[in-house]
Protein backbone atom coordinates (compact mmCIF):
# COMPACT_ATOMS: atom_id res chain seq x y z
CA UNK A 1 0.00 0.00 0.00
CA UNK A 2 2.66 2.55 1.02
CA UNK A 3 4.99 1.47 -1.78
CA UNK A 4 2.25 1.98 -4.37
CA UNK A 5 1.48 5.42 -2.95
CA UNK A 6 5.15 6.46 -3.08
CA UNK A 7 5.52 5.12 -6.61
CA UNK A 8 2.50 7.18 -7.62
CA UNK A 9 3.78 10.37 -5.98
CA UNK A 10 7.46 9.94 -6.92
CA UNK A 11 7.53 8.10 -10.25
CA UNK A 12 10.90 7.20 -11.70
CA UNK A 13 12.84 7.90 -8.49
CA UNK A 14 14.87 5.75 -6.13
CA UNK A 15 11.94 5.76 -3.71
CA UNK A 16 10.57 2.50 -5.03
CA UNK A 17 9.15 -0.64 -3.43
CA UNK A 18 12.55 -1.74 -2.10
CA UNK A 19 13.24 1.64 -0.49
CA UNK A 20 9.82 1.71 1.14
CA UNK A 21 10.14 -1.91 2.31
CA UNK A 22 13.37 -0.99 4.12
CA UNK A 23 11.75 2.12 5.56
CA UNK A 24 8.84 0.05 6.89
CA UNK A 25 11.24 -2.41 8.56
CA UNK A 26 12.59 0.45 10.68
CA UNK A 27 9.16 0.90 12.27
CA UNK A 28 8.76 -2.18 14.43
CA UNK A 29 5.49 -1.18 16.08
CA UNK A 30 2.27 -0.87 14.12
CA UNK A 31 1.48 2.47 15.76
CA UNK A 32 4.75 3.95 14.51
CA UNK A 33 4.13 2.60 11.03
CA UNK A 34 0.57 3.97 11.00
CA UNK A 35 1.91 7.38 12.02
CA UNK A 36 4.52 7.28 9.25
CA UNK A 37 1.91 6.36 6.64
CA UNK A 38 -0.43 9.15 7.74
CA UNK A 39 2.42 11.68 7.72
CA UNK A 40 3.48 10.67 4.22
CA UNK A 41 -0.08 10.78 2.94
CA UNK A 42 -0.44 14.20 4.54
CA UNK A 43 2.35 15.72 2.45
CA UNK A 44 1.02 18.56 0.35
CA UNK A 45 3.15 19.32 -2.67
CA UNK A 46 2.79 21.15 -5.97
CA UNK A 47 5.24 18.96 -7.87
CA UNK A 48 7.05 15.65 -7.71
CA UNK A 49 10.24 17.48 -6.71
CA UNK A 50 8.43 19.26 -3.88
CA UNK A 51 6.93 15.97 -2.68
CA UNK A 52 10.37 14.30 -2.76
CA UNK A 53 11.88 17.20 -0.83
CA UNK A 54 9.26 16.99 1.91
CA UNK A 55 9.37 13.18 1.94
CA UNK A 56 13.15 13.14 2.37
CA UNK A 57 13.02 15.71 5.17
CA UNK A 58 10.54 13.45 6.94
CA UNK A 59 12.16 10.02 6.51
CA UNK A 60 15.86 10.79 6.12
CA UNK A 61 16.43 14.15 7.76
CA UNK A 62 20.03 13.48 8.83
CA UNK A 63 21.28 12.65 5.33
CA UNK A 64 19.10 15.36 3.81
CA UNK A 65 20.71 18.00 6.06
CA UNK A 66 24.20 16.76 5.19
CA UNK A 67 23.48 17.06 1.49
CA UNK A 68 22.19 20.61 1.94
CA UNK A 69 25.33 21.59 3.84
CA UNK A 70 27.54 20.08 1.12
CA UNK A 71 25.87 22.20 -1.56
Amino acid sequence: MLAAYCEEKMPGTKFDKFYVDELVKKHAKQEALDLLVSQIKGIEANSVEDFIDKFRKMVDSANYAKELEAN
